[in-house]
């Protein structure tokens, strides 16, 4: 991690992601990854770079999991429920991680959320919300202004660094996690400290 206030939030999404993962890992036959959002727009690649990420990591590493929506295929609004669709065919009882930029208020920008059960996306163009994934993991990317106009141009126009700052956090905390349950030892468990 490039600071200091990286290397917390690292720390704390390991912890946050690792006790969500924990309770699922061993109830579902395959692990498949959800990475919403789009190219054109650098504030909603949050989605398609954490996917590029992780699909590397199952090459370089051998990790056993699928990831649906990269740069080069993205998983947006109109195609989600194609991709679905074709999970809930492809997998007898998969474990649905999604993983998107979202827009809050102010004081939650720069978190990362993980939470137990789907996430829903679309609000922040004013799109039907759909909720997707048992595990969620939102990076708030900026402030929600309640109005499509003013989201679509703070997405726009976001910083490429902050938001590459926290898809690093996220893939690398990802493939962490996944690589020492993959590779299951009793010090892979006692690792981290469930807060």
């Amino acid at each position: 991690m490039a600071n200091i206030s990286n290397t917390i939030k690292y720390n704390k999404f390991i912890c946050d992601f690792y006790n969500q993962f924990i309770k699922i890992d061993n109830n579902y036959s395959d692990l498949v990854f959800l990475c919403i959002g789009t190219d054109r727009m650098t504030g909603d690649c949050f989605g398609p770079l954490v996917g590029n990420k992780i699909k590397n990591a199952i090459i370089n590493y051998n990790i056993k999991c699928t990831v649906y929506g990269d740069l080069e295929s993205p998983l947006i609004y109109s195609n989600v429920d194609k991709s679905i669709k074709e999970i809930n065919e492809r997998y007898n009882n998969p474990c649905i991680i999604a993983i998107d930029a979202a827009l809050s208020k102010e004081s939650n920008i720069g978190k990362i959320l993980v939470r137990k059960g789907g996430l829903k996306f679309g609000g922040a163009i004013n799109k039907g919300r759909k909720e997707v994934g048992n595990i969620s993991i939102k990076a708030i990317i900026g402030k929600n202004y309640k109005t499509t106009h003013q989201n679509m141009e703070l997405l726009q126009n976001t910083s490429l660094n902050f938001v590459m700052n926290l898809v690093d956090i996220v893939s690398e905390g990802i493939v962490e996690i996944i690589k020492k349950e993959n590779n299951y030892s009793e010090n892979s468990i006692l690792s981290y400290v469930i807060r």
